[in-house]
């Protein structure tokens, strides 16, 4: 276990040597610095992501897969950025359908609900552009 074949050097080959920053599922972690980060690649994603025209003010007929898909990578910029998690909400409120199978979005609840949910929908998606 300790002996002079205790490390597997192929190993060490493909995955590198012990360091303490590493990118594991997709975040950047600094354990002297004590930070976690977003690589540039993902801070991009997002960038392109969140400024999509379906999700600008007003739009109403947003396709569901482009909401799970902020919903998905809100997951991971929410472990950097704390800040994002209340906004969460007002996209989870949109994955609710009242048709199951619908391509686009149609939150449950009456008129006035629906266009409550948009408005906070909207607005969140303005805060999350700012943090992005």
């Amino acid at each position: 276990m300790l002996g002079p074949k205790s490390l597997n050097l192929k190993e060490v080959d493909e995955e590198g040597s012990f360091s303490t920053q590493a990118i594991p599922w997709g975040l950047g972690y600094d354990t002297e610095a004590g930070t976690c980060n977003l690589p540039e690649q993902k801070l991009l994603k997002g960038a392109h992501l969140i400024t999509e025209p379906c999700f600008d003010p007003g739009n109403r007929h947003i396709p569901i897969l482009d909401v799970q898909r902020l919903r998905g990578n809100a997951t991971y910029w929410q472990v950097v950025q704390p800040a994002l998690r209340p906004e969460l909400g007002a996209i989870d409120v949109l994955l609710a359908q009242t048709t199951p199978g619908d391509p686009y979005v149609c939150p449950k609840g009456d008129e006035a609900r629906v266009e409550e949910a948009f408005q906070e929908f909207w607005d969140s998606v303005e805060v999350i552009r700012v943090l992005i």
